[in-house]
């Protein structure tokens, strides 16, 4: 959140109930029919001398023309199921040149229609000059800067978590922790270690609960490999990742970004390196994400 959505919290305080949930975040300073051919029999025998041996194997080349009609009309009135037919064609037929299926066309979200519900400097401001993203193609990308000791990063980590699991397709979500201090720096290291091990998803929300919940600063790091060790990661394979060139490559990208972003404080939503999702008039975690869907839908829809 900005320092402005910090500046309307005195507005809010006579909410007392709801001012530790909307509270501006935690700034810098704060350290994806069959076919088959029959097969021809050659003949073999020498041509016949007579008229009556020529009429036999006339008659035979009939019956056998009209047993193969027979048999391709029983093969359409039977057709095995479309997934039988590929597996069919792929084996039977590699050189077929039609393709076997076809793509589902994606279809484009629809424009934001009507009054615009949030506004310039209210509820977003636009970063400029806007940012490339790494989002893949036809996705838009939202990010969400954090840290793990800001408290408001902590309660708005279970809103974030259900809007994930039920954001729209073309949205492509990543996080960036924010390295505004020593602490900061080294969970943030912790954060990518647990990247690279492949354990992100299991250790994201402990993480954060060993600070908030169990009053522990994790930022030594026997502390942290400790930590890991309810993960199944030993002392020597937690030490290699985090002090490896993989999570300082990626520590050197946050830092980057965060200055190109220009984050001041955390939680900071930004949507497609072109909107930043802060201003006075936003008034719960709900309410940003519902922001960032409609910044989301109007970049995805053609602006």
């Amino acid at each position: 959140m900005s320092k402005s959505f910090r500046g309307h919290f005195s507005f809010l305080a006579a909410f007392v109930a709801m001012a530790f949930v909307f509270a501006a975040g935690c700034s810098a300073e704060q350290g994806p029919d069959q076919s088959a051919q029959a097969a021809m029999q050659d003949a073999a025998a020498e041509a016949a001398e007579t008229a009556e041996a020529a009429a036999d194997e006339a008659e035979q080349l009939a019956a056998a023309a009209q047993e193969s009609v027979s048999l391709e009309v029983a093969a359409t009135d039977e057709a095995p199921p479309p997934e039988d037919i590929v597996v069919a064609q792929a084996e039977e037929a590699p050189m077929q040149d039609e393709p076997v299926a076809e793509t589902a066309a994606v279809t484009p979200p629809v424009k934001p229609s009507g009054p615009a519900p949030y506004r310039v400097g209210d509820h977003y401001s636009l970063l400029s000059p806007a940012q490339p993203t790494s989002a893949a193609p036809g996705k838009i990308e939202i990010t969400e800067f954090f840290m793990y000791s800001c408290p408001h990063c902590y309660n708005f980590e279970a809103f974030l978590e259900k809007w994930d699991a039920q954001k729209a397709t073309y949205v492509q979500f990543v996080r960036y922790p924010a390295l505004f201090n020593s602490p900061a720096r080294t969970h943030a290291r912790a954060f990518y270690t647990a990247e690279t091990l492949g354990i992100l998803d299991q250790t994201h929300m402990p993480f954060f609960r060993e600070l908030h919940v169990n009053r522990r600063p994790m930022t030594s790091e026997n502390e942290l490999a400790g930590f890991f060790a309810n993960y199944g990661v030993d002392e020597s394979a937690f030490k290699q990742a985090f002090n490896s060139f993989a999570v300082d490559t990626q520590m050197r990208k946050a830092e980057s970004l965060g200055r190109r972003y220009r984050i001041t404080s955390t939680p900071t939503v930004v949507v497609n390196g072109k909107y930043v999702v802060d201003g006075d008039k936003i008034t719960s975690y709900e309410e940003i994400l519902k922001i960032a869907d409609y910044l989301a839908q109007k970049e995805a829809s053609g602006g």
